[in-house]
Formats: structure tokens, C-alpha cells, sequence
């Protein structure tokens, strides 16, 4: 395989498979002469084994950019075509953090559909031809937009059209023709060449990641810290699948810093009480003692951070004037989160509410349609609202 690589592999998360935006209809079999069947898709991994000389690597769905190993530039779509224009051709751009250089994935057996986040139509190679153009179109499940992911000995992939699988041809995605330094270059099925020019492989990147923080309040220590992790890791999974932010638990759970909080005064001002003035007469707190979410919010933050702060104790919180009891408070378009583990049904469903806020998502965004979102205590789901909140708050 090629070697001596111009650039290293961005991270690949291992994430759970969460709630996926497309999806796929029954396959159509043989209708046309370069589709493939649903038995070949699933035995793939078996027929490019020994067609190729790399080996096959179940990459995880999610969303990414994908770059080029080569020129460095970034895929895209076309500047001079409609984002949402079907047909439009792809091109490699210079990175500038745009929505059109977003990428999911979705998985189909061993082979992958190629998403845009900005137009939601799938990457196709226009016709089963050396050259082809590589498009823009409305998902089908036609092979041509099926792609493989070949990891190389560089940690580099070949993205192959499963269009291989019903013809002798060794098609990949590559850079096309263009001056080396100039942005526009466009992007075409080629056959894959083992030499020394990488125009034919690429590097997936995950565009944005963050380390995140846990804690959990003395009474909850007994809990195992991996078990606690993996609540937030399946929370995060689904945000990640969906909207390509990774946010990964990253600092251990350490006894020595969990939130041993003050379970005696509900006036107190202290930060490091439970209430503030604004909580209300102590009678408010019913038979259970709580602590104010937005105060809490304010314990162990960490600038740069998402936060989250998992405690044994009633939360309260005040909304429009009133003292009311919740689950969790998280901080719209903020880094910081809270959930009572007394009082919470389900406590992966309730990060993912809480994280939603922090992606900047209120409950005035979806109050007002039908849709099922995880706001409404649906995980792994979001509405239209919701979701055209959370990637503007992302990508403009």
C-alpha cells in the first residue's frame, strides 16, 4: 500500500448506533445492470477481501468531513450549483466550516450512504464510468449510492461504490482534474491506483469534539463510574449521529471531586449550598428537599468545558416567576447541566434533554408542533424546529 502520508487520520469514535436521519427502502434488486443485491451488500466484507489488497473497516455512522489526503482540500458541494439542487456536482473547497462540507453517514450492510447535512440528498457516481462525475441525488438504494470504506496501511480510506460488487472495475471517489493549489477541483469515480499520488483516498475528521465533564454529588458515589459514563456516552451517541458534535466523557469520576453539597439549609446564598434566594419559602420544597438547578449549574464550571453534574437530591428551578420542582436544568447555549438521579425515569433520556438546551434548543423552540423530540421525552429524537435550531446554533 502507499506510504510516507502527507497527513494523519482524524479521530474515528467508537459511538453507539443511534437514531438515524435517512432511511432505506427495499433494495431493488437487478433492475439495472450495474445494481447489486441485498445478499451480495451483506456478504461484501467477504467479496472485497479478496478483490483488494487493503481490508475492509466498519467505519462508525456519524457526521464528518472528509478530506482529501492529497490536496488537503475539503468535499463539497459545488459553489456555483443550488445546495439543495439535485444533480449538483461535488467539488474540494478549503475548509471553512460550512454546512456543505458536512458529511453523514448512514450505514446499509457493509456499505455506507454519503449524506449532506446541508441538502440531504446522498453522493452518487452519475454513471458506472471511468470518470463519472460523483452528484448530489435523492436516496433511492440504487448501488451508486452505496460506498464502501477501505482503511489503508496509512489510516486513510478508499471510498468504493458498490457498483465494484456486479463488475470487474475497481472504482473509487477521487480528486479530478484541476491546478494543484486551486480551490473548484471537482470530484470523480475513478479506478484506484496503489502509487504514490493520494488523490484517491482520504481522511474522515469529526467537525466539532469536546471533552466533557462529570460529576456526581457524594450520595451516588457507590454507583460505578463506568455505568454513569455509559448513560452520558448513549446520550451523546444520538446527538453526534445527528448533528456531528462529539461529546465524549472524558475526565474520570473522582470521589475527591464530587459535589458533597450542603442537604441542611434552603436559603442559603452560598455557591456552594443548595438554594438561592429566589427559591421561595422552604414550605415550596414540598416533602422533598431541592436544590436549585441554576446554582448548581454554577459548581465545578470549567470555561470551554460542557459540564454535566449528576446529583441524589430534588432539583427546583424558577420558570416565568413560579418555584417548581424539574428532573434537570440545562443552560441554553451553555456548557453546563444538571439532573436529579432521584427523580428521573430515565436518566439517559434526561442528559440528552439537558444537552439539547446547551446546544441552544428552549422549550418555546417545539412547544408549538407535533413532532416527537427528546425535549417531549423522546430520546434520539428531534424536531424539525428543534434540529434547525440546534445546526444554526452550530454551523452559522
Amino acid at each position: 500500500m502507499k506510504q510516507n502520508k502527507k497527513r494523519f487520520l482524524a479521530l474515528i469514535l467508537a459511538l453507539t448506533v443511534a437514531t438515524i436521519c435517512v432511511s432505506f427502502p427495499a433494495h431493488a434488486g437487478e433492475a439495472e445492470a450495474a445494481e447489486v443485491s441485498d445478499t451480495q451488500l451483506l456478504n461484501a466484507d467477504i467479496t472485497t477481501l479478496t478483490t483488494t489488497t487493503g481490508s475492509t473497516f466498519s467505519v462508525q455512522e456519524g457526521i464528518f468531513n472528509i478530506c482529501n489526503a492529497e490536496l488537503g482540500n475539503y468535499l463539497q458541494i459545488d459553489n456555483d450549483a443550488s445546495t439543495s439542487s439535485s444533480g449538483a456536482a461535488m467539488e474540494l473547497w478549503d475548509y471553512d466550516a460550512g454546512i456543505d462540507q458536512r458529511w453523514q453517514l448512514v450505514s446499509h450492510y457493509s456499505y455506507y450512504a454519503i449524506v449532506s447535512l446541508a441538502s440531504g440528498l446522498a453522493l452518487t457516481a452519475s454513471s458506472n464510468t471511468d470518470g463519472a462525475a460523483i452528484v448530489q441525488q435523492e436516496y433511492s438504494g440504487l448501488a451508486s449510492q452505496l460506498w464502501s470504506f477501505e482503511l489503508t496501511d496509512n489510516n486513510t480510506y478508499i471510498i468504493r461504490p458498490a457498483t465494484n460488487l456486479s463488475s470487474s472495475s475497481n472504482f473509487c471517489m477521487a480528486a479530478g482534474s484541476g491546478i494543484l493549489t486551486t480551490n473548484g477541483r471537482n470530484v470523480k469515480q475513478t479506478e484506484y491506483t496503489d502509487n504514490s499520488d493520494y488523490k484517491d483516498e482520504w481522511i474522515l475528521e469529526v467537525p466539532f469534539t469536546y471533552e466533557s465533564y462529570i460529576y456526581t454529588d457524594m450520595a451516588l458515589i457507590s454507583i460505578p463510574a463506568y455505568e454513569i459514563r455509559q448513560y452520558y456516552t448513549d446520550a451523546a451517541a444520538a446527538i453526534f449521529n445527528n448533528f456531528g458534535i462529539y461529546l465524549y466523557a472524558g475526565a474520570n469520576i473522582n470521589p475527591d471531586d464530587a459535589l458533597d453539597l450542603d442537604t441542611t439549609g434552603c436559603r442559603s446564598t452560598s455557591i456552594t449550598a443548595i438554594c438561592n434566594t429566589s427559591c421561595g419559602a422552604d414550605a415550596d420544597c414540598s416533602t422533598l428537599h431541592h436544590h436549585a438547578g441554576n446554582r448548581i449549574n454554577q459548581l465545578y464550571r470549567v470555561s470551554g468545558r460542557y459540564t454535566y453534574r449528576i446529583i441524589n437530591y430534588a432539583l427546583c428551578s424558577i420558570n416565568s416567576g413560579t418555584h417548581k420542582e424539574v428532573i434537570g436544568v440545562g443552560q441554553v447555549g451553555g456548557t453546563d447541566a444538571t439532573t436529579s438521579y432521584l427523580t428521573t425515569p430515565d436518566l439517559t433520556q434526561s442528559i440528552q434533554h439537558e444537552l439539547t438546551h446547551n446546544l441552544g434548543c428552549s422549550h418555546a423552540v417545539c412547544k408549538l408542533n407535533t413532532q416527537r423530540c427528546t425535549l417531549k421525552g423522546d430520546t434520539g429524537y428531534w424536531c424539525d424546529d428543534c434540529r434547525a435550531t440546534i445546526i444554526a446554533y452550530l454551523y452559522d
